[in-house]
């Protein structure tokens, strides 16, 4: 009797042993499983990041050319020239538009890569000052700055007035640019 009781313990013994061993198992593969689907999940993550890393690059360079293209038709082949006087119609009309272009632009800065973000800045800091304070100095260079932007950041084939950093920033254009962040900032 005795010997059936020991072989009934050792049945028992390797019978719970490989239910261990069969359980250890069984938890390795699950955590293997759970890793893989972290490493995939991660991984799925990154892809939708650069999709959209991608997708705010490309708005920020078609509101830069958006942005660009109302300033030439506000500011280029003298249409300038109807805005010096403050009390016009077309003024108000414009200084609307200008702070909604700076608005617009501002809220891109967050997408926008470190190379324009400055030029961007300064870009909304002169637009709303020529807009608050009709500036026509601050106007003209709003666009320069912008159309420098444009030119170099969505390469195309066009001279640049070096009114941005991004243009070789330099000469009077530089001072004039520095001038009038100086009003804006002795404004604000």
């Amino acid at each position: 009797m005795r010997k059936k009781i020991i072989l009934a313990s050792i049945a028992c013994i390797l019978a719970v042993g490989s239910i261990f061993i069969f359980s250890n198992e069984q938890i390795e593969e699950a955590e293997v499983i759970s890793e893989i689907e972290e490493i995939e999940e991660a991984a799925m993550v990154h892809r939708q990041a650069e999709t959209e890393q991608v997708e705010n690059k490309a708005v920020v360079h078609e509101i830069i050319s958006d942005t660009h293209h109302l300033l030439n038709n506000i500011t280029g082949y003298g249409n300038h020239e109807k805005y010096r006087d403050a009390s016009s119609a077309d003024w108000e009309k414009i200084k609307k538009e200008l702070q909604s272009e700076a608005n617009q632009v501002e809220r891109a800065l967050d997408f926008a890569e470190e190379t324009v973000k400055e030029d961007l800045k300064n870009f909304v800091h002169i637009t709303r000052y020529a807009a608050d304070s009709h500036d026509h100095t601050a106007l003209l260079y709003s666009h320069r700055i912008i159309h420098d932007v444009d030119t170099i950041y969505n390469d195309k084939q066009k001279k640049t007035f070096n009114a941005a950093r991004i243009s070789s920033w330099n000469g009077s254009a530089k001072k004039t640019v520095e001038k009038l962040l100086n009003r804006v900032g002795s404004d604000e």
